[in-house]
């Protein structure tokens, strides 16, 4: 996971993509999403929020270590 200071920067500079879980079971379809989107040809990558009443499983972030989770 990213440190504080730097979920916070990504936030004020924008241009970064939310996605709302609603739902615990929805880790699995955020890897799906994600994943192509973490594609190695892709030159730049934008930063994702995750805004969740639940905790990603273990794996989900280190598997996406870049992705930022707000719980709440």
């Amino acid at each position: 996971m990213l440190p504080i200071a730097s979920q916070r920067m990504v936030v004020q500079n924008g241009k970064h993509m939310v996605l709302l879980s609603v739902d615990a079971d929805l880790w699995q379809k955020f890897g799906a999403v994600i994943a192509p989107l973490r594609a190695e040809y892709f030159l730049k990558w934008h930063p994702i929020v995750i805004l969740s009443p639940y905790d990603p499983p273990t794996e989900f972030v280190k598997a996406f270590q870049d992705v930022i989770v707000v719980k709440g």
